[in-house]
């Protein structure tokens, strides 16, 4: 990338960035896969919560699931008859455990942000510190450099974190359009 305003950059050229910067922080902190990872359980648990509502009407209004429901299975493989209750603490207890696996992941987002924050800090001050002669180190203060690297630092670190938190929203989004598609796909 050349060091022309960023403003006058393609679509490409600002993905290519994105990703780098991206990829750059996965490799030097790879808990952020974790993060990212527990986020799309979390994604998950929650469409299946969703789901699970399904029975739950059915059997609420007094109907009887259909012999082939995936629901019939999973109640047989836990042992358990399929009622009112039984879909309700699964619901609660699918439920629950989204709550948990979107707390653990929103905590591994917050701890690598953090740390994101102190090595783009410390990386970009550096760099002006080497890149610039002692006169143009003299002309500002040191202050006035520690700050403008925590600006960029900041900057990059909410931007790999929202493009973290981005990948689970769009999975979210494209697995409630599959379920919709699925159970009513006129």
């Amino acid at each position: 990338m050349s060091r022309e305003d960023p403003s006058s950059w393609g679509v490409a050229a600002r993905v290519e960035v994105l990703t780098g910067l991206l990829s750059y922080s996965i490799r030097r902190f790879p808990i952020l896969l974790a993060a990212i990872f527990l986020s799309l359980i979390s994604v998950c648990l929650e469409l299946l919560a969703m789901l699970s509502l399904f029975p739950v009407t059915l059997v609420a209004a007094g109907q009887a699931l259909p012999a082939h429901s995936k629901w019939i299975q999973v109640t047989a493989a836990l042992g358990v008859t399929p009622t009112l209750t039984v879909f309700l603490l699964v619901f609660l207890a699918l439920l629950l455990l989204r709550l948990i696996t979107d707390a653990a992941a929103t905590l591994t987002v917050s701890y690598v942000y953090r740390r994101l924050i102190a090595h783009f800090s410390s990386r970009a001050f550096k760099a002006f510190i080497a890149g610039l002669g002692f006169r143009d180190v003299q002309r500002n203060s040191i202050g006035y450099y520690i700050n403008l690297a925590g600006d960029e630092a900041n900057r990059a670190s909410q931007i790999v974190m929202s493009l973290s938190r981005l990948v689970p929203v769009v999975a979210l989004a494209g697995l409630y359009w599959l379920a919709l598609a699925i159970k009513s796909p006129w």
